[in-house]
């Protein structure tokens, strides 16, 4: 059985005694590192997040610098893209009005020629008819 006498007393001082022992040298160091540690993981997630918005922040003003930088130079490539054009266009037309003239020249020039040849060709077509006309006439008679 359990005697109630001053030992008890004792027990029970002692007890309290080291709560308050281990409430000031262990529990409130212990919680206090713990609490520490929990604020520096939730300002380090901060941070990271706070972080990573400004990375995205840069980026997106980084992208929009390139294309504000890129615009220009897309303008002014369009616009030389679009003179060469225009100069290459213009000079296929030359050289097709130039073809074109070359061509009617070569078809009147052998339009002359056909004619020079069929004026060349007609007094000896004309001798050439007047002696088969004379063959046929001598063997007809």
């Amino acid at each position: 059985m359990i005697e109630f006498d001053y030992t008890l007393l004792i027990q029970f001082a002692n007890f309290l005694l080291l709560l308050i022992f281990l409430k000031f040298f262990l529990f409130d160091p212990v919680l206090s590192v713990m609490r520490q540690r929990e604020s520096t993981l939730s300002s380090l997630s901060l941070s990271k997040e706070e972080r990573l918005m400004e990375a995205e922040r840069k980026r997106q003003a980084y992208e929009e610098a390139l294309r504000q930088k890129k615009a220009p130079i897309l303008e002014e490539r369009d616009l030389l893209l679009l003179e060469e054009k225009k100069r290459v266009e213009a000079f296929l037309e030359r050289e097709k009005a130039e073809i074109q003239k070359e061509l009617s020249n070569l078809r009147e020039e052998l339009k002359r020629q056909e004619r020079r040849m069929i004026e060349g060709l007609q007094p000896q077509v004309e001798r050439l008819s007047q002696g088969l006309a004379g063959r046929i006439l001598k063997e007809w008679t």
